[in-house]
């Protein structure tokens, strides 16, 4: 059976240089963290980079690619979103998940650790649900509400301000999805 793959979108444009490579390397550390823990991505800032750089393209903007980035999250299982700082404003990210949305692909969310001492990152969680800007109103409402555990990395996928234990194992018993789950759901949308 193949495993499922999720297309790993996050922001990359900017006039900044700097910001642009930062960004690329943090998404091939969340890469990396993500297939240590058998969760297999592609990156289209990871391949395309590269080949843009490399092969003289000079084609950074997110028009040039969009026809071959929206093409890989038709083929993919699904869009995760790796939340880094400008995830929001991103023109190709907006186009990703408006697009995954729009054909029925689930959608995680991937809020990285980063390290401020080294600017590595240094590890993830996955949630289920989109998180709530913060300068939106909260209502108090429970799914607002920042996650207070602090479990590092999970293999549950849990949405932010959850209540109840944090456990990664199957002590819970408020049915959120885990990456096994996940796996299953994909393998059983493919062959439907």
């Amino acid at each position: 059976m193949t495993p499922p793959i999720f297309y790993l979108g996050s922001p990359y444009s900017h006039d900044d240089l700097g910001v642009r490579e930062e960004r690329h390397r943090y998404v091939c550390q969340a890469a990396a963290r993500l297939f240590e823990r058998g969760i297999y991505t592609y990156s289209p800032i990871a391949h395309t980079v590269a080949i843009n750089e490399l092969g003289g393209l000079n084609e950074a903007a997110f028009e040039f690619w969009r026809a071959f980035d929206l093409g890989m999250v038709d083929r993919l299982t699904g869009l995760m979103v790796l939340m880094l700082p400008g995830w929001r404003e991103s023109v190709g990210l907006t186009a990703e998940l408006t697009h995954a949305r729009a054909t029925g692909k689930p959608v995680l969310w991937c809020e990285p650790a980063i390290d401020a001492r080294t600017g590595r990152l240094t590890g993830y969680q996955l949630h289920e649900d989109e998180p709530v800007a913060e300068d939106e109103d909260a209502d108090e409402d429970m799914a607002a509400l920042p996650c207070l555990a602090s479990l590092g990395v999970h293999d549950c996928i849990r949405p932010q301000g959850h209540e109840g234990p944090h456990a990664c194992d199957d002590l819970c018993n408020r049915g959120h999805l885990r990456l096994r789950d996940v796996a299953a759901l994909a393998s059983t949308e493919a062959e439907a």
